[in-house]
């Protein structure tokens, strides 16, 4: 179980935004991305963390015939920065060993830009970088 005491972060930051306020976050993942955070050494803004399969994003994956993401392991969660932060929470997560994925949105308006970070681990080829 998260050690909320020792964190920057505190669940409502990761409950599914569908309605159902849903948390299931990974510990494992919730873990890592402290580390991450203390290397970071500033604020990271949650914007999406668990996402149930009701949830918008989750359902369309499933109606088009995938799998939900990483976002429905509990595994995953979007940051949203801009900028030079960005480049830098980059550089910081692509170090750490059990960051697995790093998506990058840069995109658009500043409100809508965020950097992805998963601890997913699946078979089979995945990028361990990509913008959207």
């Amino acid at each position: 179980m998260a050690d909320w005491g020792n964190m920057n972060f505190v669940p409502d930051e990761f409950r599914c935004k569908c309605g159902c306020n849903t948390f299931n976050m990974d510990d494992g993942f919730l873990s890592v991305l402290q580390e991450v955070r203390n290397t970071y050494g500033r604020p990271m803004h949650v914007t999406s963390g668990y996402r149930c399969e009701k949830h918008p994003v989750e359902a369309r994956k499933i109606d088009r015939g995938g799998k939900p993401g990483s976002h429905y392991s509990g595994k995953a969660c979007d940051i949203a920065v801009t900028g030079a932060s960005a480049l830098y929470l980059v550089r910081v997560a692509l170090n750490h060993t059990k960051v697995t994925g790093v998506g990058i949105q840069q995109k658009g308006p500043h409100n809508k830009r965020f950097i992805h970070i998963d601890t997913l681990t699946t078979e089979g080829l995945r990028p361990n970088i990509w913008s959207y």
